[in-house]
């Protein structure tokens, strides 16, 4: 019904996983190790979206797939934040669609 809603609900997700990574980063706790990890999980979702498309996936899958790498970086970030409480907002829903954004 709403196939757009993905697509537009994708880039506030990532702009929260952004958010969190500039916390870390704010609070000293930004190491190089998570700088490597953001620049290999970017060229692995590209690698990754070719490889869809070679195999004449739908675009949903690509969206599926950056989804689930946005809800893992999020989740991972917010367990090692510097404010755990003020980043609750985000719990995983356990579907392919990654995160919620419902306060916990």
């Amino acid at each position: 019904m709403f196939y757009w809603c993905p697509m537009l609900s994708l880039p506030v997700e990532a702009l929260q996983v952004i958010e969190l990574r500039l916390r870390l980063l704010a609070a000293g706790k930004g190491t190089p190790d998570e700088i490597f990890l953001v620049v290999n999980e970017k060229i692995d979702a590209l690698a990754e979206a070719r490889n869809i498309l070679i195999r004449s996936g739908a675009p949903a899958e690509i969206l599926d797939n950056h989804r689930k790498i946005i809800a893992a970086s999020a989740l991972r970030l917010s367990e090692t934040g510097p404010n755990t409480q003020m980043m609750g907002l985000w719990r995983t829903n356990g579907t392919s669609k990654g995160v919620s954004f419902a306060p916990a």
